[in-house]
């Protein structure tokens, strides 16, 4: 730094030149730049996860179920089942409801 070399502080003679010694040390670069960052980013997308499991929101429920009756119709494609027997069905998830021939919420 530029004030370690110039004024003697009691008790801080160590700390001359102590940013390059921190910025060549990869303890440095590997715990402050690399693994504090993505701590961080674990703890959000954990905190999402949980949040979206325990208590999703209606969009969120009608993405899921989209998604789950996209699988359904590719494994009935697979199989050669006709599309006349994939109309008319409700789908339930807690308290919201969807139809599947109309993809609309009922709530």
């Amino acid at each position: 730094g530029l004030v370690w070399p110039v004024a003697h502080i009691d008790g801080t003679a160590d700390m001359g030149n102590i940013a390059t010694v921190l910025f060549a040390s990869p303890n440095f670069w590997l715990a402050g730049v690399l693994l504090a960052p993505a701590l961080c980013i674990l703890l959000d997308i954990s905190i999402m996860s949980i949040r979206r499991h325990l208590t999703p929101k209606p969009h969120e429920i009608l993405q899921e179920v989209e998604y789950l009756e996209g699988v359904r119709r590719q494994a009935l494609r697979e199989l050669g089942v006709g599309k006349h027997e994939l109309k008319g069905r409700t789908y339930k998830h807690r308290s919201v409801e969807m139809s599947a021939s109309t993809s609309t919420l009922i709530a």
